[in-house]
């Protein structure tokens, strides 16, 4: 599973340092957000049948 840390891409959209623009949208390209560490890979088990956070947000149950 892949995971993108969303409150420090919008830091640096907000920011002007990343991001594209496309049919007026803003979008980050794979290569901003790896460059950027911006993606993190979270091991799941084989045939995953859900996932769910807890509701403070610190962990994600798969």
């Amino acid at each position: 599973m892949h995971v993108t840390n969303w409150k420090k891409a919008a830091e640096l959209v907000a920011a002007g340092k990343i991001g594209v623009k496309k049919n007026g949208s803003t979008l980050i390209t794979m290569e901003q957000a790896v460059a950027n560490d911006l993606i993190y890979l979270i091991p799941e088990p084989k045939s995953p049948h859900g996932v769910d956070v807890t509701p403070d947000g610190t962990k994600i149950i798969v």
